[in-house]
């Protein structure tokens, strides 16, 4: 499992750092089954209005601020990827994505 789990990580943040410039930068981390990643220009509210269009379309992705302790909390996604088929992955990123650029 180890390798499905290096080979999905890459592909996401690999994903991320090409086609969602401008809209979230990667926190670096290298264990776990989880990318977490920073939203540039979104507020807090934005990001979950994202992430609530995401999952009526199908792809579960949390807001970072749903795990923040102190407030005003930081806007951001956390992507996870142990459940997910490495083949469906650029399918979910792709329609996340679009809630970001309506």
């Amino acid at each position: 499992m180890r390798s499905v789990y290096q080979a999905r990580h890459e592909l996401i943040t690999t994903t991320i750092a090409d086609r969602f410039a401008g809209h979230f930068e990667l926190i670096p981390s290298t264990a776990g089954i989880h990318v977490a990643a920073w939203a540039c220009e979104a507020s807090v509210e934005q990001v979950a209005d994202a992430t609530r269009q995401a999952g009526d379309r199908g792809v579960a992705v949390a807001s970072l601020a749903r795990f923040g302790v102190a407030r005003p909390c930081a806007p951001g996604v956390l992507v996870g990827y142990g459940a997910i088929a490495t083949h469906r992955i650029v399918e979910g990123l792709d329609r996340l994505l679009a809630c970001y650029e309506t």
